[in-house]
């Protein structure tokens, strides 16, 4: 695929922009196609529960979705699979732990009985995948799979009150018609927001990894660092604000979706596109601390049902770390 813009011979000062547009238009197209999507779906009469379920967790992933799958395009495989694990140990170091130490976060019983779990087991399966070097396309159409099976016992679940889950009929999540009413404005604004997450994925991919060679820095960990925070801005803008209004019940489950949906539709997809290959280091570090971040979220949720602020200071300490061993180690620097 030929890139939509060509950035090479431009400044350091220009590919930054270049770069924040970017990244500004991945949260705009992001918020235009997941309101253009939970709209129609509230005018075509499927039950809000429904729709908080499939099409809003599945609208939230399009940054991360559309910038592996253009990255997988243009052969960036590193940028990519670090743009996946890089998110995935953002969201529960940086942004949970941030959210918690502006609000303790509350936990809901189902993410410590089902979600956190299957999470974990999700991570063990996908580092399995990876271990032999590439995470090939059979393996990404078994992560589609289970993507779609997950998504379709939340639906049951939700459909039959199953207490169990943690998933009632009273839970339905309040999603109503905005200003627009009708089902051509909001398939329009699906396209708008659809056009302007590949623009915004092309413009800070291209941008990152210009950026990645000017420095002498690998593009792992351009995705690992940058790349990753840019796309998971939405979330990190959603967690602050559910803190800050005392909603923070709302930001565990967000971040555990999230890195359901980054390893399993964004990996999968990706992957399916075209075999993404693995480095090696990948493999010895980064895959292992976000196995180890899962399972200490995981211990975090289960003790009192919340993440403290003490809890949050940690993670965000834990994140730091990891990420200046990265850049340390991956520099010859350690």
């Amino acid at each position: 695929m030929i890139p939509i813009f060509n950035v090479e011979s431009l400044s350091l000062s220009i590919l930054s922009l270049i770069f924040i547009v970017g990244v500004a238009l991945l949260t705009w197209g992001g918020d235009l196609l997941t309101r253009g999507s939970s709209d129609i779906a509230f005018l075509l009469k499927i039950p809000a529960t429904i729709i908080g379920l499939t099409v809003v967790s599945m609208a939230t992933s399009m940054p991360e979705l559309f910038t592996s799958i253009i990255g997988t395009i243009q052969g960036r495989d590193d940028l990519v699979i670090g743009n996946i694990v890089g998110s995935n140990i953002g969201n529960l170091g940086l942004i949970l732990g941030v959210a918690a130490i502006i609000s303790p976060v509350l936990i809901q019983k189902r993410l410590i009985k089902w979600e956190v779990p299957f999470l974990l087991g999700v991570t063990i399966v996908f580092i399995f995948f990876a271990g032999d070097g590439v995470l090939a396309r059979h393996e990404g159409i078994v992560l589609i799979a289970t993507i779609v099976a997950y998504i379709l016992v939340l639906v049951r679940n939700a459909i039959e009150g199953d207490p169990d889950m943690g998933l009632t009929k009273s839970d339905e999540v309040e999603i109503g018609p905005t200003k627009r009413q009708t089902v051509p404005f909001c398939i329009f604004y699906i396209l708008i927001g659809t056009v302007m997450l590949g623009f915004g994925a092309d413009m800070m991919i291209q941008s990152a990894t210009v950026v990645a060679h000017r420095l002498d820095l690998s593009e792992t960990i351009i995705g690992l660092t940058i790349v990753a925070i840019g796309t998971s801005l939405p979330e990190l803008a959603t967690s602050i604000v559910a803190a800050i209004r005392k909603e923070s019940d709302l930001i565990a489950g967000n971040i555990i979706g999230s890195n359901l949906f980054n390893l399993l539709l964004v990996g999968g997809a990706a992957s399916i596109v075209s075999p993404l290959n693995q480095e090696p280091m990948l493999i010895k570090f980064e895959y292992p601390v976000m196995l180890l971040l899962t399972g200490i979220v995981w211990l975090f949720y289960s003790t009192d049902k919340k993440v403290s602020r003490s809890e949050g200071i940690v993670l965000v300490l834990l994140y730091l770390l990891v990420i200046s061993i990265i850049y340390l180690y991956r520099n010859g620097i350690l």
